[in-house]
């Protein structure tokens, strides 16, 4: 049998350290991503179950309000049958005093018990018309006010660069340049045109820093489509950040926390 070498002997292998470094180097990297993208999840579904909420508690609102409005509608019927019964009282009144002015010669005979029971009876029953009436005025002067459409905040999250954001928001048909005060609306097919929104693209286009942020509507897939596409040939670094609901967006504690 051959012998080895000296030189064989002597030497050291490194191959194992470096599979075990390389290694360790790709768990590390798995962690990172996976701690990123578990952030971005759970704030994007907190934001998404708060709002459900809120559209529950608009939905039933709009239940009870619907309820109360044919209550008032019923009061208001009543209300109507009430002067009705008033007017034929008056009438009925009327004929009585006619009769007992007349003298015992001229008058024709004529049933009063009747009468009397008569105008007892109409006399009950405004009454109980009174009672409801002034039951469905107190429920419909309780009416909750009619709800404020839902308020969609942004909030800065995840682990992005540092940016300077320029917000545009892309509706069915037009954008919205938050940036402008106030905000301004531009429809989509002036978009191509528009002075304000190409000089929008032109300042982002000349810092770094900047890009600008699609506040993207669920209705409003085509018309990200369109802004996004002009972007992108006039050199305007962007993004796409989805926005549940269609209440009125407020951006002030998004730049107050970028702001710190």
């Amino acid at each position: 049998m051959s012998r080895r070498s000296k030189e064989d002997e002597d030497g050291i292998s490194l191959f194992p350290f470096l599979s075990v470094l390389a290694c360790v180097i790709g768990l590390f990297t798995l962690l990172i991503t996976a701690f990123a993208v578990v952030q971005i999840d759970t704030e994007g579904v907190a934001q998404a179950e708060e709002l459900e909420h809120v559209a529950a508690e608009i939905v039933e609102v709009d239940a009870e309000l619907a309820d109360l409005e044919t209550q008032s509608a019923a009061a208001g019927d009543k209300l109507q049958e009430l002067q009705q019964l008033q007017a034929e009282l008056q009438r009925v009144t009327a004929q009585l005093d006619q009769l007992k002015a007349k003298t015992p010669a001229e008058a024709a005979p004529v049933d009063l018990e009747a009468l009397r029971a008569q105008i007892k009876a109409l006399e009950e029953e405004i009454a109980k018309l009174n009672e409801q009436v002034g039951a469905l005025e107190k429920q419909v002067a309780d009416l909750p006010e009619p709800p404020k459409g839902a308020v969609v905040e942004i909030r800065p999250g995840g682990t992005g660069v540092d940016i300077e954001p320029t917000f545009i928001e892309c509706r069915s048909d037009s954008i919205v340049l938050h940036e402008a005060n106030p905000p301004k609306r531009i429809p989509r097919n002036e978009l191509a045109t528009n002075p304000d929104f190409l000089a929008a693209l032109k300042y982002v286009a000349a810092g770094e820093k900047r890009s600008i942020i699609f506040l993207l509507r669920s209705d409003a897939i085509d018309v990200y489509y369109a802004v996004a596409d002009i972007a992108r040939q006039n050199y305007a670094r962007n993004g796409k950040l989805p926005v549940i609901g269609q209440g009125e967006i407020d951006l002030s504690v998004f730049r107050r926390e970028n702001s710190k």
